[in-house]
């Protein structure tokens, strides 16, 4: 898991040229998302719409500022995106989502 994550960050910087205030942020949220996939034994690769709600929910309830669990959202959307492109999954469950 740590490797996909590692090769996800790797891409935003390479790829993305994302800023490193963004990596730090989407490496955080991206290990904390799979914390929560992996508490509640979940598949990564078999995550639903419902599933990524049922986490944002989660935040929300953990006490999470508005901005958090939507930096977060799109954290796990772009992440997906990746994974798309790496073909792990054929659809991003986080497409459609609004935060």
């Amino acid at each position: 898991m740590n490797t996909l994550i590692s090769e996800f960050v790797n891409y935003l910087k390479t790829e993305k040229k994302a800023s490193a205030n963004t990596l730090s942020s989407y490496t955080r949220d991206i290990k904390q998302f799979f914390d929560y996939i992996s508490t509640n034994s979940l598949d990564m690769i078999k995550i639903t719409k419902t599933n990524i709600i049922t986490y944002m929910l989660y935040m929300q309830k953990s006490g999470r500022a508005a901005s958090s669990v939507s930096r977060s959202l799109a954290s796990v959307r772009a992440f997906y995106n990746y994974l798309m492109i790496k073909d792990f999954v054929a659809t991003n469950p986080a497409y459609d989502l609004e935060a």
